[in-house]
């Protein structure tokens, strides 16, 4: 047997190449500090740790509709809070399209049971279709079910 396998990794060899490691940086953790803060002013932060996938799951969705997400999360970052509560229109939706969701609206589940009733639940749009729905706490939204077809509101 051959032994061309072992040249091969997870890894790409440009990745530990110095010359490119510019491409790959990892931000200084100083420059991420507003992950805890709160107000609208913090800048939106989005974990997947609530994630529903019992109800919908990434594995669903194609590659252009992941490609959408990528697209999503990259410019959800760039927002605070209070961007994105500004692109709330009941004509005009664009943006993120936050948009406040009544509970019943969501599958009935143990988890859905087990939020507070100061949980505010609402949705981002992904794009013209696709949807993602959760909370906020502080800085971060909380991505707990996925809607690609934007079934939860229809």
């Amino acid at each position: 047997m051959g032994k061309k396998h072992l040249n091969r990794g997870i890894i790409s060899r440009e990745a530990g190449d110095h010359r490119k490691a510019h491409q790959y940086a990892i931000p200084n953790p100083s420059s991420m500090h507003d992950w805890s803060q709160g107000g609208n002013n913090a800048h939106i932060h989005l974990s997947i740790r609530f994630l529903q996938h019992d109800h919908e799951c990434f594995s669903d969705w194609g590659k252009a509709d992941m490609k959408a997400f990528w697209y999503f999360q990259s410019k959800l970052h760039k927002f605070t809070w209070q961007q994105a509560y500004d692109t709330s229109r009941k004509t005009d939706k664009s943006g993120l399209g936050y948009t406040k969701i009544s509970r019943n609206n969501y599958p009935d589940s143990e988890f859905k049971k087990s939020l507070g009733d100061e949980v505010e639940l609402f949705e981002l749009r992904v794009d013209h279709t696709k949807r993602v729905h959760g909370f906020r706490i502080r800085s971060i939204f909380y991505l707990c079910w996925l809607d690609k077809g934007h079934k939860i509101c229809a």
